[in-house]
C-alpha cells in the first residue's frame, strides 16, 4: 500500500495549482489590456456603451457607439496591445445628437 504524508500530497498539488493560477492571471491581464485600450481611445465617448468578451485568440466587442471611428481604431490597436488575432464587432452606430 502506498502511503503519502500530507506534506507530500500538498507538494504534489503545487505545480498544478500554480499553473492554473498563472493561466488565470494571463486571462485577467489580457482582459485588463483590452479594457484599457478601449477606454483610452480618443474616439471613446462618455455616451458609448461597450462590452467585450475574449474568445480564444479573438475579442468580441458589443454595444452602442456614437462615433464610428472607434471601430477601425479598435481593429488596429487591439491586436498590438492585447495580443488578439482578430476583433469581432457587434457594435451598433447610434446617430449623433441634434441640438
Amino acid at each position: 500500500m502506498l502511503m503519502m504524508s500530507m506534506v507530500e500530497i500538498g507538494m504534489a498539488l503545487i505545480p498544478e495549482e500554480t499553473a492554473a493560477l498563472a493561466a488565470n492571471r494571463q486571462i485577467k491581464d489580457r482582459q485588463e489590456r483590452v479594457r484599457r485600450t478601449l477606454l483610452e481611445s480618443p474616439n471613446y465617448w462618455v455616451f458609448d456603451d461597450l462590452s467585450f468578451a475574449l474568445q480564444d485568440d479573438a475579442v468580441k466587442i458589443t454595444g452602442e457607439i456614437r462615433k464610428s471611428l472607434l471601430k477601425p481604431e479598435a481593429e488596429a490597436t487591439l491586436p498590438k496591445t492585447a495580443a488578439v488575432a482578430r476583433v469581432i464587432h457587434k457594435v451598433e452606430n447610434l446617430p449623433l445628437p441634434t441640438i
